[in-house]
């Protein structure tokens, strides 16, 4: 009886799961057919239909009909050129008109506004602009942003729509409202191993590099930044930027919990009130090379305004990397998108989430326990996120923010050796490749890549592990590895910078390239690959080895390699410009390695209130040890056991 009671209430919680999935894509569906047919029909190059298919698009069908809005996984807004008469998959179809540049939420609030007289304040973005355009003129226009093609503008909801029928306005949304993710309650350098670093590579400390805190002011009184401020903002001090900064480059003069992972960087700030990247000249007269961002807004599961902009500038800027918190709404259910209705995932809290070019930290407890709340993958197109996990406590503010200085002390590393800064793409691939495995083996959309290890990626540098180069469309470029006797796992990554799709892009991928590695027998190993199909079970399963369609960040392993030459092989599949820059990095897990990673001398490690030893080592590791304190900084030794 009892079993048969479970059984009951599990099928009870799928259907009410199923129910409201359908329900969540009514609202916005019935409310775009309601509205998008009370036009004439847009006089464009090509007339647009509503298409709802039986199934979900592969890849390459999303490529094949080009959609230009997403509502759910089977339903979309397609060009009519690109639908063969006869398909078997489609279910129905609808002409539809300009209704369908309006994100979701700018819909639902169409929706129950717009008999009102209530104004309404709208971004609205251009294929083009060089100017106001005249229909704009009498409105009250409150920005204007050239660079990104975009007008913030007051309007009734009433006149939305024929401001949408306007041919050169290709996109338009509500201005999100940002909100800090949740503070941190202490601060654990040894997890992530920067205490490591701080004990093996003392003048790495984050010297010369400016951090950017992009968020609310933080305390510029507060003794741990004493001589760091280069820049300050005018908005509101808050706790949690003082925080934030200083688990990324605190000093540690007021408390051993005041040092920072770079505690030698410069400290600037920017406030979130904008939601936009910051101006890239601005950026660049402050010499800022790294961006925190630990705030999110809703859930928002497109590929928008802030997610482009995002790309366009790490693609034209190149060594600029933003860190973004992943979000504490791991238990939240998107309303919207391919993943709408689906508990636990595509919960990323911010548009500027879904950017390929950026680096989003989920949370992770001192247990290797990725935390409940951090928000998790996959991005609105099924692209792995968040890429990495760090220390955590509850909240993904803190793990960015340290994340974020240790991408300084990774980017004076670089400069140390070679005199200058490092593209994004190859500290992106460094932290990737050099990361931890944990939770789900090799990949997943909780914990991204795994853990982040800020010492495995220092070293990675320092032992020149990586290459950056370009590559031609259609070429296939090789790189050997000579794999020792002694080692006994081999892992690749790629990263490359990619260009910005279309703003409401299916897909954001642009440049598709294809990792592989051919080992010295000829076999060819793939990427890890996971399903994206918009269903429970097939978002859990394991990776699979893979041509990867989707990402721009691709991963392979393997375990038990045997000594000799092994190839790496990056073929340009499809490149819309000459050439694509890349990032690779490289490492090996060795037979029988141990080490312990903390505490280290000069580690305080009894100033937490939780006090851990950690290590790290392989499989198969059986030789004894023993295990000793010092009571005099290192001076002698007494044995706790063997």
């Amino acid at each position: 009886m009892i079993f048969k009671n479970i059984l009951l209430s599990l099928l009870i919680l799928l259907l009410s799961y199923s129910v409201n999935a359908q329900n969540l894509t009514n609202n916005v569906l019935s409310a775009f057919k309601k509205h998008a047919l009370t036009l004439d029909e847009w006089e464009g190059s090509d007339s647009l239909t509503l298409v709802k298919f039986s199934r979900p698009l592969s890849h390459k069908e999303l490529l094949k009909f080009k959609p230009v809005r997403i509502f759910s996984a089977t339903e979309y807004v397609i060009r009519s050129k690109y639908l063969t008469p006869g398909l078997d998959i489609v279910i129905y179809k609808n002409n539809v008109n300009t209704f369908w540049k309006a994100s979701d939420q700018l819909i639902r609030n169409f929706e129950s506004n717009n008999k009102s007289n209530k104004p309404a304040t709208i971004r609205l973005v251009f294929n083009q602009l060089s100017s106001l355009p005249p229909y704009l003129k009498d409105l009250k226009v409150k920005a204007i942003d050239y660079t990104n093609r975009l007008i913030v503008v007051e309007i009734l909801y009433s006149n939305l729509l024929s401001i949408l029928a306007q041919q050169d306005v290709i996109y338009a949304d509500i201005i999100p409202l940002a909100k800090e993710e949740i503070v941190i309650n202490g601060i654990d350098l040894g997890l992530n191993n920067i205490s490591a670093v701080h004990a093996s590579f003392p003048a790495i400390d984050g010297k010369d590099v400016v951090l950017s805190v992009k968020e609310g002011m933080f305390d510029e009184k507060d003794i741990d930044f004493l001589g760091k401020i280069v820049s300050k903002q005018t908005s509101a001090q808050t706790s949690h930027a003082t925080i934030m900064a200083t688990l990324a480059l605190g000093s540690g003069n007021s408390f051993i919990k005041g040092l920072g992972a770079a505690p030698k960087a410069k400290l600037a700030s920017s406030s979130f009130t904008n939601l936009m990247p910051d101006d890239i000249n601005q950026l660049k007269a402050l010499k800022v090379s790294v961006q925190n961002h630990s705030y999110g807004t809703d859930l928002d599961n497109t590929y928008g305004i802030e997610a482009t902009a995002y790309d366009k500038q790490v693609f034209e800027t190149d060594t600029l990397l933003h860190v973004f918190s992943a979000g504490n709404k791991g238990t939240a259910t998107p309303i919207s998108g391919v993943y709408i209705g689906l508990p636990n995932y595509a919960n990323l809290t911010g548009n500027f989430k879904q950017a390929k070019n950026n680096l989003v930290i989920g949370g992770i407890n001192r247990e290797n326990v990725v935390e409940t709340l951090s928000s998790k993958g996959p991005a609105y197109d099924g692209r792995i996120k968040p890429d990495l996990v760090a220390l955590g406590e509850d909240g993904t503010s803190g793990a960015a923010a340290v994340s974020s200085g240790v991408v300084a002390l990774l980017q004076q590393q670089y400069r140390t050796q070679f005199n200058k800064l490092p593209s994004s793409a190859l500290i992106r691939s460094v932290l990737i490749n050099s990361a931890d495995d944990v939770d789900v083996p090799n990949v997943d959309y909780r914990a991204g890549f795994g853990r982040l290890n800020a010492l495995n990626a220092l070293k990675t540098i320092s032992e020149n592990r990586f290459k950056v180069a370009e590559i031609q469309s259609l070429q296939d470029y090789t790189f050997p590895i000579i794999v020792q006797s002694n080692q006994k796992q081999l892992k690749v990554s790629l990263v490359w910078n990619d260009p910005p799709a279309a703003i409401n892009s299916a897909q954001s991928i642009v440049h598709h390239l294809d990792l592989s590695l051919e080992t010295p027998s000829g076999q060819i190993i793939l990427p890890w690959v996971l399903s994206t199909y918009p269903n429970l079970d097939s978002l859990a399963k394991p990776a699979l080895r893979k041509i990867d369609d989707l990402n721009t960040v691709q991963q392979l392993s393997l375990d038990q390699v045997t000594p000799g030459q092994y190839v790496v092989h990056i073929k340009a599949r499809n490149l819309s410009q000459a050439k694509q820059a890349f990032a690779l990095a490289y490492g090996f897990e060795a037979i029988d390695d141990f080490e312990f990673s903390y505490p280290q001398v000069n580690d305080a490690l009894f100033a937490n209130a939780d006090n851990y030893i950690r290590w790290s080592a392989t499989h198969n590791t059986n030789e004894t040890g023993q295990l000793s304190v010092s009571y005099d900084n290192g001076n002698s030794w007494q044995m706790i056991a063997s």
